[in-house]
């Protein structure tokens, strides 16, 4: 066995040469000075070579001990360069999970698929746009309060309401954190250390002004039929604007006057089952009538036939209309809301149900299962026919004064 004298005197020569050791280990001293720990081993019928390092970083007593463990390794059938890249490969993932991208990363797949894809596509950028690599790759352990306040005032100072979105963001993904045992607890500082900023309900046109729109609506020339029609099917059906703009034939039924928005196109992901009022379906059958060479979309893009129309065409509308200071499109949810609240106060849960709603009682939302269904079309349906009147409120005052001009 050799001493570490002998190790320590080895000089290179012409040629390598080896100096044994126990076990089949030994030196390997090449002519360029440098001396190799290696192990020689026989696994399968197949002689092999094991490196245990280089001297003086591997003294001779640690690649004795390296040796003995590659011995250990070879009785047991296993190759020891292929079980050191395994443990090198877990040590990189088990240093990988503690990152603040891999919690990011398993947090994203797992609340992602409850998004709309606009929705999935802006958090996204949110975070690759204002998380540095350098946070990102860093251990969510030692990520502090004063680090992420630190990196969402500059964003603060910017865009506010960036700031308050990536804030929100981080918290979701500490307590992701927190929930799968990377960290105990989450640093993310409060809302407050923010700017705040104003926040408003959608603008609203309500009776006679929404009276006012329905006649301009219709007698305005500035609009495609497109446009109309869509502007009158999210009014009569109270959808959000880009579920109502993304509708295809596919999800109609025209003899039962249903449609089946399906749960990719809901905000809540849940599929929505809309009566439709008798003005909807004339409305729907007259315009599918008017365009049979129409595909997919009802209301397909004008710059191209696979995509729907875009939902701020009809903002557009409302603003060269002039109301866009009144209301806007998903303002007539509201007006619909207030509408029915106001003259009835009994059937909460049906208004909440035709918008698409829960109800807000979670306890009540878990135990009561009845979708209202008839009560639903009995509502649309005079919710269509409350617009008729207000619009043609509006048509007879318009008219009358003409006849005073």
């Amino acid at each position: 066995m050799l001493t570490d004298v002998e190790v320590r005197k080895a000089k290179p020569q012409a040629k390598p040469y080896k100096l044994a050791d126990f076990g089949s280990m030994y030196l390997l001293v090449k002519p360029n000075g440098a001396r190799l720990w290696q192990y020689a081993f026989r696994l399968n019928g197949k002689g092999g070579t094991f490196s245990l390092g280089s001297y003086p970083t591997v003294t001779l007593a640690k690649a004795r001990e390296d040796c003995v463990s590659a011995r250990e390794l070879v009785k047991k059938g296993q190759h020891p360069t292929q079980a050191r890249r395994e443990q090198k490969k877990q040590r990189e993932l088990a240093a990988d999970a503690g990152t603040l991208e891999v919690s990011w990363h398993g947090w994203n797949a797992k609340t992602s698929p409850k998004l709309s894809k606009k929705t999935r596509a802006r958090r996204e950028a949110e975070i690759e746009n204002n998380l540095p690599k350098s946070l990102r790759k860093c251990p969510i352990a030692s990520i502090t309060r004063r680090d992420l306040v630190d990196l969402l005032d500059p964003i603060d100072k910017r865009a506010p309401s960036v700031a308050q979105n990536v804030r929100q963001h981080l918290h979701g993904i500490f307590e992701y954190a927190i929930n799968t045992g990377v960290i105990a607890s989450n640093p993310v500082p409060p809302a407050s250390v923010l700017t705040s900023y104003p926040t408003s309900p959608h603008l609203a046109l309500h009776g006679a002004r929404l009276g006012d729109f329905l006649h301009q609506l219709q007698t305005s020339t500035k609009f495609e039929e497109k446009s109309k029609t869509a502007m009158l099917l999210l009014l009569l059906t109270v959808l959000r604007k880009g579920e109502a703009t993304g509708a295809q034939w596919s999800e109609f039924e025209f003899d039962s006057a249903e449609w089946h928005v399906p749960k990719e196109r809901m905000k809540e992901r849940k599929e929505h089952w809309v009566p439709l009022s008798r003005q909807a379906v004339e409305l729907l059958r007259q315009w599918r009538d008017e365009n049979r060479d129409a595909a997919e979309f009802v209301f397909s893009n004008r710059r191209s036939a696979k995509r729907p129309m875009a939902g701020n065409t009809l903002n557009s509308m409302m603003v060269r209309m002039g109301f866009s200071k009144e209301g806007t499109p998903h303002g007539i949810r509201s007006a619909f809301s207030t509408h029915f609240n106001r003259v009835t106060s009994k059937q909460q849960d049906v208004i909440e149900r035709c918008l698409a709603h829960g109800p807000a009682d979670e306890v009540r939302a878990a135990y009561n299962r009845y979708e209202y269904e008839s009560e639903r079309r009995e509502m649309l349906q005079q919710w269509a026919d409350h617009v008729d009147q207000l619009r043609d409120a509006a048509s007879k005052r318009a008219a009358a004064l003409l006849q005073t001009q």
